[in-house]
């Protein structure tokens, strides 16, 4: 497997936070996150927190991310979700998800 900075273009050296729209970027559209992405995905993690946007609600994204990066090692509290693009804002906490704020 890859790691994800030899994904990112050479001046970026050190980002704090990474960004991904969810269909068509870290998955198929409306389809669940592939092995190769799941791993690249979980080795971001590791190292910084993730926020994924997506017009998906949260049971989708569970079915459709969670699922596929349930045997690798991501890093659950550094994964962020941005459901109803990006208007309901999602943790982990305590061991689920929880929504942490919505913006009307």
């Amino acid at each position: 497997m890859q790691h994800y900075k030899n994904y990112l273009p050479k001046d970026i050296t050190s980002p704090t936070v990474a960004v991904f729209d969810k269909d068509g970027t870290l998955t198929p559209p409306n389809e669940k996150i592939l092995p190769e992405m799941a791993g690249i995905l979980a080795s971001v993690t590791q190292e910084m927190p993730v926020v994924i946007l997506t017009a998906r609600s949260l049971p989708v994204i569970q079915e459709q991310m969670l699922h596929g990066l349930q045997n690798t090692n991501y890093k659950q509290e550094n994964l962020v979700f941005g459901c109803a693009n990006g208007s309901e804002i999602y943790e982990y906490v305590d061991g689920k998800y929880v929504k942490k704020s919505t913006v009307p």
